[in-house]
């Protein structure tokens, strides 16, 4: 039998151990800190986090009237508006009608609006061909590409004008007609992910000072405030249904703007953040960077807080697969609707399908809005749909806002802000200037970092844990 060097280096050793000879080649085994506390700052962190939750948990528990309830959605409500650093004056929409497309018993109208001046949003307007006016839906979409042209966010959009409501679809940033990411020829670039999309800009507003949940909150209520525009809809039932990281803005956008009077929220965070156990190799949060809410812990705001936040309007809350985690914040959600003497207009349903916005839940889309408001049930069946090519539903001429060159990117007004950030500080030239300088940027950054002195029982001793001779030199 051959042995490689490593092995018979590696057997050698194992008989030396056990013949229990003097270790003149074997370097005692020493573990490094790593193994005593694996995940040493997510650990810490973590157990912060914990503290903060359990702190919460008390505060919550004592909540027992519905205007305790009300109290807390209002603290919930402002720290939330807090945390994406407030939002901004509404400007005009100056919104268009690109096209018209009419259809058996229903008509698409390509639409485009300006969120804030210059930076347009794209999307679809369904509406139904009968007179009168119906319930205006603003549907954010998750992490397709394609976002509301995704086939089955197109058949949710079909179910529901086909029932009587006029429905907004609408391209999130860094999708869609609004990809941030072209190459020179007109093509989208590599970057492909809509969680990549997002995480470019998002990464740098928060070192900014501002986040990327922001932009994404006031392009939704920008949406429904172009749906109040139309004379098709009744400003007095707004609905928003969202999938997966349209559930999640969905849950933002509701919790914030109260003229969303009835709300679906489908696979987009029904479950407690807090408390976390890391594991080794764990990777903790969200990747998506608009998910992220900051200091949310500090101020004891989980997602379940935010879905709270919404009662006692109509709230469905849609899984594909029924878990511990969704059950338990599904409780602590309907004990809030209990004590606010509406436990009717919370409701939960289950896929038993992947992670997509599926048939089951399609129809328990349209069926929760028309209870809430048509007062009858929705369709047992899905009808026939027709659904279009994203050629068909495109707002700009070639699916591309940044091709067209329409208005500002999310990059050029994150250039702008960088341009209204204050002035770099010139180094004084003066030693003792200096001096003073360096300490008082020590200082400053040592409060941002919130970096705390380490405590006696926090000590650690070095360990050596090998040694590796070179060449006029050992590397320890």
């Amino acid at each position: 039998m051959k042995l490689s060097r490593r092995e018979f280096v590696g057997r050698a050793g194992c008989l030396a151990a056990g013949l229990n000879l003097p270790p003149f080649a074997l370097q005692a085994r020493i573990q490094s800190y790593s193994q005593d506390y694996p995940d040493m700052l997510l650990n810490f962190l973590a157990q912060r986090l914990n503290a903060h939750a359990a702190k919460w948990d008390q505060e919550r528990a004592a909540i027992r009237s519905a205007s305790d309830i009300d109290a807390r959605n209002r603290f919930v409500r402002e720290k939330f508006l807090k945390m994406i650093h407030g939002l901004p004056q509404r400007t005009p929409l100056n919104s268009r009608v690109v096209r018209v497309q009419e259809l058996n018993s229903y008509r698409i109208e390509n639409v485009m609006f300006e969120s804030r001046p210059g930076f347009w949003v794209t999307g679809n307007l369904y509406v139904p061909s009968s007179r009168g006016t119906f319930p205006g839906i603003i549907s954010p979409c998750g992490h397709y590409p394609l976002a509301r042209m995704q086939p089955a966010y197109q058949a949710v959009y079909l179910n529901l004008v086909k029932n009587g409501f006029v429905v907004l679809a609408y391209d999130p940033i860094g999708q869609g007609e609004r990809r941030q990411y072209w190459d020179p020829r007109g093509a989208p670039s590599e970057i492909t992910d809509p969680v990549y999309e997002h995480s470019m800009p998002g990464q740098v507003l928060l070192l900014m000072g501002q986040d990327l949940t922001h932009y994404r909150i006031w392009d939704g209520m920008r949406a429904i405030d172009y749906l109040l525009t139309r004379p098709e809809v009744d400003a007095s039932r707004i609905g928003c249904a969202g999938h997966s990281g349209g559930g999640t803005m969905t849950m933002f956008i509701s919790a914030l703007d109260e003229r969303v009077r009835c709300a679906v929220i489908n696979e987009g965070g029904t479950s407690h953040r807090w408390p976390i156990e890391i594991q080794p190799g764990d990777r903790v949060g969200p990747s998506d960077v608009e998910q992220n809410l900051f200091p949310a812990a500090v101020y004891g705001i989980d997602r379940c807080d935010l879905h709270i936040a919404i009662a006692p309007r109509p709230l469905l809350a849609l899984i594909e697969q029924y878990s511990p985690n969704f059950d338990s914040a599904a409780a602590h959600i309907r004990r809030r609707y209990q004590q606010l003497g509406a436990v009717d207009r919370f409701a939960t349903a289950e896929a038993n399908d992947p992670h997509a916005y599926t048939l089951k839940l399609r129809l328990a889309t349209t069926d929760w809005f028309s209870r809430w408001f048509y007062q009858r049930p929705g369709p047992a069946v899905e009808p026939d749909l027709e659904l279009q090519k994203p050629e068909a539903l495109y707002s700009t001429p070639r699916g591309s806002i940044r091709e067209a060159r329409q208005g500002q990117t999310i990059f050029t007004l994150i250039a702008r802000r960088g341009a209204e950030l204050p002035p770099r500080r010139e180094v004084p030239g003066n030693a003792d200037e200096l001096a003073s300088f360096r300490s008082e940027l020590k200082g400053r950054i040592t409060t941002l970092l919130r970096l705390e002195p380490l405590k006696a029982d926090q000590t650690r001793t070095v360990r050596e844990i090998g040694v590796t001779p070179r060449k006029g030199y050992d590397v320890e």
